[in-house]
């Protein structure tokens, strides 16, 4: 069913007494109803031949045709309805067709879907007016291969079902749907027959028009037959049809047109034997030589004097077929296109549905199959979310323009995205109306990387010409400067705006080279070879310069000379210095020989070349005894670790830097030498040695030596202290505890090892207080005094002891050493939560310093007085405000930023920077201080600031 529901149709049943559900339970029956527009045509055809075929159906009923003609177009619901037809009757199916007709009374088409000719019974129910009463009439107007009641009947449906009365015999007219009684006909009788005197009149005009008729015919730019519907003799032609089929009219004419002219089999004539329509249809006229030629034909049976004619027009289509078989060619060749070339294709319906993808568009999507995408609206498909404004700016240029050419957007590619280039045509019928749109995308992600790669190279390009130290400019064969760096610029003192209109001997003119064979160009364009040599060039200003000169011949693709690259090295300061180098040689020779330590050279294989200085004092040689022996042979101790150590620094041409080792002097003795050299390279960049010194570091190692057993005894000491010792550095954190902590406190030497006493819990909150004092006036260089604090063990004792620190130096830094010192005494230690804030409030506003306090969103919970005066405040009107509310904002944003690294970082930290106070440049100084909760996270931060004129303490 395609009209009624499951539950309406059941209900709609009950009420003749069928149980259309019971007898569906027992499988005796199959009930499907759905909604046509749910479906495709073909997927409604194919989901009921899969049901009959499943089922075994053999018998079924199809309500009704007339449902799908308000949702599909009538040709396509006409060759539904056939092969729906067609394929039940080869299943061997009895099957039921309902559809309405289009008028309530009166006549009515009988070929709904084309049935007409090929179902083997119709029945009618239909209105009739009688006697100014809507009555019902059921009459058989087809059976196929046998008679049938061909009487009209009145019949009604009751609750008990279809009750059919006796035939309408005293009535006329019922098909037209007003029927009349015979006694009402006679009149009618009468007015027939002057009907009929006017029609012998009408028939005498009509002989005439026949006349005229053939005139007609016979200009008519189509062919036209006209045949006798019972023999299927050409009884008529016109002289298109017979230019058309080759032969003259006589020749044509009381032939049977079966395989004469028309391709079909006698007894099965579309017409009269299979009851198509044939209208505008392509078919085949055989010509004079039996030859095909493609025709659109019209065919309709008329009568003409009470006897049935077929009446056939056609025109040949021949250039149409060849045209729609070069289109269809075209669009093969345009799908083996778009599935070869290298771009992605896609076909779109008017309404932005995909109608057919390419293979590449299929993978750069990520989908495997076609019927994943084909249907789908384009742009939530194709492109991401973020081009789609992009993507409906593109249709609506499209829609103003009719076309897309080039048009940059990215689109989705296996979860990421590409760059495309979209093109759009249309594709549209000969009324103008849209079928279909073809999207072309070519894929220019790789060209826009290597676009951009491009770019960037020629900037590396232009930066690393600019970062060159030498002079480079590019000169073209017709002698002007195309192109130079910054350093050639400077040398020339010309601007790359000013060299662009010069020739090359207009800037750094060389006397004996420009304008000569020598020329830098001439020559290279001669040789088509790379040279370098040194001149003497004038610059802008007119001072001479001397410069080492390298020239490049550049080429064109084609490999042709178009230009030479210079090569400038300004060597006027080395020709200055080559004398004084020479002069300088000599004294380095002397001076070697004063010199404290042993300078030296070796060769590739390590065997000294050259040495002096204190080679006797420090080996006990003579230099002579030592050149040609190898630096190896001196070696004394790890030999093969000291060797393997030159070695590696060779390969790589590596600085030796402070290399430590044992030497054998004369004697036996060993000495400690630290030997520093450099590689000495040839211009080919091989190694040729190496140029170093060697220096007597004997006594330093000694030093160091005692140093150690220094440093252990004091790590014995340390930790073998009665009283608990820490080492803290400038900002609280732990560097070293000695075992008697771990053992006061309960905390293992790892738990408090690099982690700042203000986060540990190992003190009071007022003892932290006091070291926070303290803290601040070791960070001011005052000396401390011993001071009470109160340890809290791991079990929650509290124990109270005395502090006393010292500055020391601990692994190269300054630090302080803390010992506590157990005080036993009578008294309880205080009572940490007995000390409130207005307690310390109090002692702040005693100090000269300026104090504040901030809350973790740098807002003011707390200033002294004289942080307040400085404003001309009350500390009451600062609190609950933030820096921006009393610092120009340059310095507001300075101070927070620092007081939120203080806060990320959970460190004190000591700030000085210079501002204009009172007219004058003062340092500020500031340290802030984390001010930490119970569980150790930051909830503010204390601080104090106070300045000095530059060199002058205030």
């Amino acid at each position: 069913g395609f009209e009624e529901s499951r539950d309406q149709l059941f209900r709609n049943a009950k009420c003749f007494g069928w149980d259309l559900k019971d007898f569906e339970e027992k499988g005796l029956l199959t009930v499907s109803c759905v909604y046509p527009a749910e479906k495709l045509l073909e997927e409604h055809l194919r989901d009921t031949l899969r049901v009959i075929k499943e089922k075994n159906i053999k018998r079924c009923v199809i309500d009704s045709l007339s449902a799908l003609s308000n949702h599909f177009e009538k040709d396509v619901l006409s060759e539904f309805s056939v092969r729906l037809n067609g394929f039940l009757k080869n299943y061997g199916v009895t099957t039921l067709l309902t559809a309405t007709t289009g008028a309530v009374i009166g006549s009515s088409n009988l070929a709904e879907g084309k049935l007409s000719s090929v179902t083997d019974n119709i029945v009618m129910l239909r209105y009739v007016e009688m006697q100014g009463k809507l009555e019902s009439v059921i009459h058989v107007l087809k059976v196929r291969g046998s008679d049938h009641d061909r009487e009209l009947r009145r019949y009604e449906i009751t609750s008990s079902g279809l009750t059919i009365d006796e035939s309408l015999t005293n009535y006329e007219g019922v098909m037209t749907g007003v029927s009349k009684k015979i006694a009402e006909l006679k009149k009618e009788s009468e007015e027939l027959k002057k009907a009929l005197r006017e029609k012998e009149e009408a028939e005498k005009q009509l002989r005439e028009n026949e006349k005229r008729l053939r005139v007609i015919l016979d200009n008519l730019q189509a062919g036209v037959l006209i045949i006798d519907a019972e023999t299927h003799e050409i009884v008529e032609v016109n002289s298109f049809a017979s230019k058309i089929i080759g032969l003259p009219k006589e020749e044509i004419t009381g032939n049977i047109c079966h395989t004469f002219v028309c391709s079909a089999q006698r007894g099965n004539c579309p017409i009269t034997d299979l009851g198509e329509n044939i209208d505008n249809s392509k078919r085949v006229l055989i010509t004079k030589d039996r030859g095909e030629i493609p025709i659109l034909k019209t065919a309709n049976l008329v009568t003409l004097n009470d006897h049935p004619y077929i009446i056939e027009s056609f025109v040949d289509i021949s250039d149409l077929v060849d045209a729609e078989n070069a289109l269809k060619e075209s669009e093969e060749r345009f799908k083996q296109f778009s599935e070869s070339a290298p771009v992605y294709c896609y076909m779109v319906a008017p309404d932005g549905r995909i109608l057919d993808i390419n293979q590449h568009a299929l993978d750069a999507l990520g989908y495997k199959d076609k019927e994943e995408v084909i249907g789908k609206k384009i742009i939530p498909t194709v492109y991401p979310s973020s081009q789609h404004t992009r993507a409906k700016e593109l249709v609506k240029k499209w829609l103003r323009e009719g076309k897309l050419r080039n048009e940059e957007i990215e689109i989705i590619s296996h979860g990421g995205t590409r760059t495309v280039l979209l093109s759009v045509d249309d594709v549209r019928d000969e009324e103008g109306n849209l079928l279909y749109s073809i999207l072309i995308q070519r894929d220019v992600t790789d060209l826009k990387e290597a676009e951009d790669a491009l770019h960037r190279s020629k900037k590396e390009m232009e930066d690393i010409l600019n970062a060159a130290a030498d002079a480079i400019r590019i000169i073209g064969r017709d002698f002007k400067i195309k192109r130079m760096n910054k350093t050639m610029e400077e040398l020339a003192g010309v601007s790359m705006d000013e060299a662009k209109d010069l020739h090359c001997w207009e800037m750094l003119k060389a006397e004996g080279l420009c304008k000569t064979k020598e020329c830098s160009l001439l020559k290279a364009l001669e040789t088509g070879e790379r040279f370098s040599r040194e001149a003497t060039r004038v610059r802008r200003d007119g001072t001479l310069i001397h410069t080492l000169e390298v020239v490049t011949p550049y080429r064109d693709e084609q490999g042709e000379i178009v230009g030479i690259i210079e090569d400038f090295r300004d060597i006027t300061e080395i020709k200055k210095t080559e004398n004084a180098l020479r002069e300088s040689e000599e004294r380095f020779r002397m001076i070697s020989q004063l010199a404290g330590d042993i300078i030296w050279e070796v060769d590739n294989n390590w065997k000294y070349t050259f040495i002096t200085g204190r080679v006797k004092d420090i080996l006990g040689y003579e230099p002579m005894d030592i050149l040609g022996r190898s630096l190896f042979d001196l070696l004394s101790g790890n030999e093969t670790e000291v060797k393997e150590s030159f070695l590696e620094a060779a390969k790589s041409l590596n600085h030796i830097k402070d290399l430590q080792y044992k030497s054998l002097t004369r004697d036996g003795r060993e000495v400690w030498l630290s030997t520093s050299a450099l590689p000495i390279v040839s211009e080919n960049g091989i190694l040729t040695g190496y140029r170093g010194i060697h220096k007597d570091v004997t006594k330093q190692k000694e030093m160091e030596n005692q140093i150690n057993e220094y440093t252990s005894r004091f790590k014995v000491i340390f930790h073998n202290m009665v009283d608990p010792v820490v080492i803290v550095d400038a900002k609280g954190k732990i560097l070293e505890v000695s075992s008697t902590v771990e053992k006061v406190t309960g905390y293992d030497r790892e738990e408090l090892i690099g982690r700042n006493f203000l986060i540990l819990p190992v003190i009071t909150p007022r003892s932290k207080m006091i070291l926070i004092k303290n803290l601040m006036n070791r960070m001011m260089g005052r000396e401390l005094q011993s001071y009470e604090v109160t340890i809290v063990t791991k079990n929650g004792e509290k124990l109270p002891y005395e502090v006393n620190a010292s500055r020391i130096i601990y692994d190269g830094k300054t630090a302080d050493l803390v010992v506590f010192r157990r005080l036993y005494t009578t008294r309880d230690a205080y009572s940490d939560d007995r000390i409130s804030k207005e307690y310390y409030y109090t002692m702040f506003d005693y100090l000269p310093q300026k104090i504040f306090e901030k809350d973790k969103n740098l807002v003011y919970t707390y200033v002294n007085k004289v942080f307040a005066d400085s404003f001309g405040f009350s500390p009451e009107d600062i609190v609950g405000k933030t820096d921006f509310d009393i610092y120009p904002r340059e310095i507001a944003e300075r101070w927070q930023t620092e007081d939120k690294r203080v806060l990320e970082s959970g460190q004190p930290e000591e700030f000085i920077v210079e501002e204009l106070v009172d007219g004058k440049q003062v340092e500020v100084h500031c340290v802030r201080i984390p001010v930490f909760d119970e569980n150790g996270g930051s909830k503010g931060i204390l601080g104090m600031i106070w300045s000095r004129e530059k060199g002058v303490v205030k």
